[in-house]
């Protein structure tokens, strides 16, 4: 519901006054609608059918087949046997009332016994059984009420009529006593000494029988008709007129009117709405609907719409009403609904006023993670329709009580999109935190959305002994042969050291540090899913095994969320009879050392054709970082990276190093050596790639790197154009944090047209379509520049006109002819470097500029 930040006064006087109006004329003292829980006729069929006036139907079961059909006080009756213990019993509806309750029977008795029941009702509580009960005690010449509760009992008597008499006795409950009226007057009074308690579990309802002890007991032997339950106390009157002077009153629902919409406590956020209501209960009672008013009010008493309807003869009552002029504010509706027939009129108003309350908008959606954690950076939107004429100056996100200002966009008339970036903050246990929308409205009123609770989870992590949501597995390979090591036998150690954070890089709140000894992998585990949470996570990986470096891999800016949890890191390890370390100091475009980069160390795996990241070192305050290569025979890529820039690439570098017994081996490298430039980095989030296609060669071939160093499978794809575009020419997959792929176009795809695709991670990263045609040189030699130029003045000249549109045409036709004998090669990239594509739309943008002028 919308959270107006105003009163919402309701005049007593005034709503009082309203009842009393509306409820003059009604067709009987006794309301059937007003609180019957449950009526027992007898009177019909084969079975039992509860006439209710409620919701809930509490129909009877019988046990031992009792008889029913004998003549009764109103119609039929229920004809019980004492000696075949014949009793009715419903465990449906508990028949537990707001502190007062009502039964009340008629009933004839056929033999005198120590103890009958009549009707019971056994309740269990907290403190023991409440056991309501209408029945004869030892004397056979009295009836008594019991009500007993906490060990104890209250037992009204009064006088009995005898065997072969109907009698009507009323048991009637509440807080301050039980009484008990035999035909319609007070025969016994008993105070309550403590307050009905509250009910834990409900035990059947018995018609001729007493649920004790796990059985039914104390069988009545005679007749019961006409039972009811009311979830009230009835007044003398009401018990009075139900006597009727000896002659009962047969059950008979007045007529009554439903509001269906809107419903009790709507919100609505339109200037006008629809009004529906429906009669009830009409024909039973032999009337018909004459008229009704709708009446819809402020909440201070101040009328905003009556709308008079009149019916005619036999028509039913389920009318909709459209009212219109509704301003911002809290309202009451009711309708008051007049029936008759020959003899007698009435009018009759729903029960209860409904409210409901415009606002000056509705949500049309809205997102948010209902359960979150501690620490994350999340996301939350809200669409919003406002209402006609009220525009938005202001949307705050209000977040345990924090405001905050948020971005809006109207993307429509009336509709704006809003959301926010929410840093949540740190628990140290579970927590609920609330949230809402705060609309500041042009004119200075506010509004708010629905108030929210978000669940915040506190964030803790091991090493998956105890906790099963994985978020990294580290696995040790040997660098050379990369096969897994054994933990055991080739003794690996792995160190682990994870830092999560914001996104933003503020608020650094959690740290895991462990330590995996002849343990291979090495898992890290969360206590809770990550759902779509954020994080960012830095870090580094110490490993090493049996005769092998200690190298590490170093994790840099990495966005940590349910979908890029369990990660599979390879660690290859270099046994340290082949390799040598190395220093490698990298110097930047102003020749200053660049602290705090990682230099992702790609190995090319020679009879795979691909590169894989082997290492990834930080460099140090100093300026250099250490590095294990093989000296002479392995070919490497060096990506130097920062904080998700890539910095510089050093392409098919060969670590030199002749003598390393006497010299230190070293790899100095800066950014005006770079074999690629930064410049020919596309970069997607964390992806940074280049594409290249060599015409000579009719290869493609990509250089990527994943900045943040959690690996990924990458796979370039080339295909034909056609169309299809399905048909795979050639492809190259790689899982790592970075490397290069290549892939070769056979000869037999000549001046063919393809398709290149790059994905990471199962995402589309890069895409370009190239045309393999022949040089146009290679086709007409010298003569290339006479034909060009001869078809040029030839389309020219066929286009010679006043018009400059005519001339425009020819020349984009010219230019396309050239292009179809491949006199003029286009680029080979459809896209940025496509310029006969764009000269051809510059023409084309000119002629319409032309046009327009003329």
């Amino acid at each position: 519901m919308i959270n107006f930040k105003s009163s919402h006064p309701f005049l007593a006087t005034f709503l009082l006054l309203v009842g009393v109006l509306f409820m003059v004329n009604f067709a009987s003292a006794l309301d059937w609608s007003n609180n019957l829980t449950a009526y027992y006729a007898f009177d019909t069929g084969s079975g039992i059918v509860a006439v209710d006036s409620s919701p809930n139907s509490y129909d009877l079961d019988g046990t031992n087949t009792p008889g029913w059909t004998v003549s009764g006080k109103i119609g039929g009756a229920t004809d019980l046997e004492n000696t075949s213990s014949e009793y009715w019993g419903s465990n449906e509806g508990s028949f537990v009332m707001n502190g007062s309750m009502t039964i009340n029977v008629w009933m004839k008795k056929e033999s005198y016994n120590p103890f009958m029941s009549g009707v019971s009702k056994t309740i269990k509580t907290s403190n023991g059984d409440v056991r309501y009960l209408v029945g004869t005690v030892t004397n056979p010449t009295t009836t008594r009420a019991t009500t007993r509760y906490l060990g104890g009992s209250q037992q009204p008597t009064g006088t009995d009529l005898g065997l072969g008499t109907w009698y009507m006795a009323t048991q009637v409950i509440n807080s301050t006593g039980v009484s008990l009226w035999i035909n319609g007057t007070m025969a016994g009074y008993v105070v309550n000494s403590s307050a009905l308690d509250t009910p834990t579990e409900a035990n059947p309802f018995l018609i001729g029988g007493v649920h004790e002890s796990g059985v039914v007991k104390y069988h009545w032997d005679g007749m019961i008709d006409e039972v009811s339950i009311w979830d009230r106390g009835l007044s003398a009157s009401e018990i009075s007129e139900l006597w009727n002077s000896g002659a009962g009153l047969a059950y008979s629902a007045s007529p009554y009117v439903t509001l269906e919409v809107p419903t009790n406590e709507s919100t609505l956020s339109s200037a006008q709405s629809n009004f529906t209501a429906s009669g009830n209960n009409i024909s039973s009672v032999g009337l018909e609907w004459t008229n009704a008013t709708y009446h819809i009010w402020f909440t201070n008493g101040t009328v905003h719409n009556e709308t008079f309807l009149e019916f005619t003869d036999g028509q039913t009552f389920n009318e909709t009403l459209l009212i219109n002029g509704l301003a911002i504010g809290d309202y009451l509706w009711n309708v008051n609904v007049c029936y008759s027939n020959a003899t007698y009129s009435g009018c009759s108003l729903a029960e209860t006023n409904s409210t409901f309350e415009v606002v000056p908008f509705q949500t049309l959606a809205e997102d948010y993670l209902n359960t979150t954690i501690s620490g994350s950076t999340d996301y939350f939107s809200i669409n919003l329709s406002l209402f006609t004429g009220v525009r938005v100056s202001t949307i705050d996100f209000v977040y345990n009580g924090t405001s905050s200002g948020a971005s809006f966009t109207e993307y429509e008339t009336g509709k704006y999109f809003v959301s926010y970036l929410k840093n949540i903050p740190s628990v140290l246990a579970d927590t609920n935190l609330t949230f809402y929308w705060a609309v500041e409205l042009e004119g200075g009123s506010e509004q708010n959305s629905t108030l929210h609770n978000q669940t915040v989870q506190n964030l803790l992590f091991d090493n998956c002994s105890v906790y099963t949501t994985v978020i990294f597995n580290f696995t040790v390979v040997d660098e050379d042969t990369q096969v897994m090591l054994n933990g055991v036998t080739d003794n690996t150690s792995v160190k682990v050291d994870l830092n999560l954070s914001r996104l933003d890089s503020s608020g650094l709140f959690t740290n895991f540090s462990s330590s995996y000894v002849e343990t291979n992998p090495a898992a890290v585990c969360t206590n809770v899913d990550l759902d779509s949470t954020r994080f960012r996570v830095d870090g580094v990986v110490e490993y090493s095994a049996l005769n092998k470096f200690v190298e590490f891999y170093n994790i840099q800016n990495y966005t940590l969320t349910n979908t890029t949890a369990n990660q599979n890191i390879t660690l290859y390890n270099l046994n340290s009879s082949l390799g040598q370390e190395f220093k490698i100091t990298y110097k930047d475009a102003d020749f200053n050392l660049v602290p705090g980069a990682i230099i992702q160390i790609q190995r090319k795996y020679i009879d795979e054709g691909v590169f894989k990241t082997v290492e990834i070192p930080m460099i140090s305050g100093a300026g250099y970082t250490i590095a294990h290569l093989v000296r002479n025979d392995i070919i490497y890529n060096l990506v130097v990276i920062k904080e998700g820039v890539v910095l510089a690439t050093f392409t098919d570098v060969v670590a030199d190093c002749q003598n390393p017994t006497f010299t230190e081996c070293a790899i100095n490298i800066n950014s005006f050596s770079t074999g690629i430039s930064p410049e020919d980095f596309s970069t997607d989030g964390e992806f940074t790639s280049t594409l290249s296609y060599n015409k000579t060669t009719r290869i493609v071939s990509t250089t990527f790197a994943i900045l943040s160093g959690i690996p990924a499978i990458t796979t370039l794809e080339v295909f034909l154009w056609d169309a299809y575009s399905n048909t795979t020419i050639c492809s190259d997959s790689l899982t790592a944090a970075g490397g290069t792929l290549s892939c070769t176009i056979p000869d037999t795809y000549g001046n063919s047209s393809i398709i290149i695709k790059l994905t990471s991670g199962g995402e589309l990263k890069r895409s370009a379509i190239v045309i393999l045609a022949t040089d146009p040189d290679a086709i007409y030699g010298n003569s290339l520049v006479f034909i060009g130029l001869l078809i040029i003045l030839l389309i020219i000249g066929m286009s010679v006109s006043d018009n400059p549109m005519t001339l425009g045409i020819m020349l984009v036709f010219g230019t396309i002819v050239l292009i179809v004998l491949n006199i003029v090669s286009s680029s080979g990239w459809l896209g940025g470097g496509a310029t006969i594509l764009w000269f051809i739309i510059a023409v084309v943008i000119l002629l319409i500029k032309g046009s327009n002028r003329q």
